[in-house]
């Protein structure tokens, strides 16, 4: 095409500074009471209506005892697996999809997206540079 100029030259920009973000995530003791209960709760409800089902009873209505016994025990698995511990003295770095979300540095048991990829970081009062384990703890 006329008038049109491709140029192939290639620049290395610099990294964009990376500030810590500093999250709390969620307190963990609520969230692992309100999974474990919505995890018995929805066995519960799969329990009756597997039971229904069994005895050929049509007094309750099954289907929506499973509409019902579904979504408790996601949430259920959802609320208990997004949960951590973080130790006196380390810290865990939050991924999302890939990309820095931010540090928990607040020991204790904290609840965090599931989806979230976790790095240990142990860190110490010295100046010296925090020990990354690169390893999820899902893995």
């Amino acid at each position: 095409m006329p008038g049109v100029r491709r140029s192939d030259v290639i620049v290395d920009m610099p990294s964009p500074p990376l500030e810590e973000r500093r999250i709390v995530g969620i307190a963990g003791l609520p969230t692992l009471v309100v999974g474990v209960a919505a995890l018995i709760g929805g066995a519960g409800l799969l329990g009756t209506a597997l039971s229904e089902v069994i005895q050929h009873r049509r007094s309750a209505p099954v289907v929506a005892l499973y509409l019902a016994a579904l979504p408790l025990i996601a949430l259920g698995i959802t609320a208990i697996r997004g949960l951590i511990a973080v130790a006196p003295g380390e810290a865990r770095v939050v991924q999302f999809f890939g990309s820095y979300a931010g540090t928990i540095r607040e020991s204790g048991l904290r609840w965090v997206n599931p989806l979230s990829n976790l790095l240990v970081v142990l860190c110490s009062d010295q100046a010296t540079q925090p020990v990354v384990d690169v390893g999820s703890l899902y893995q």
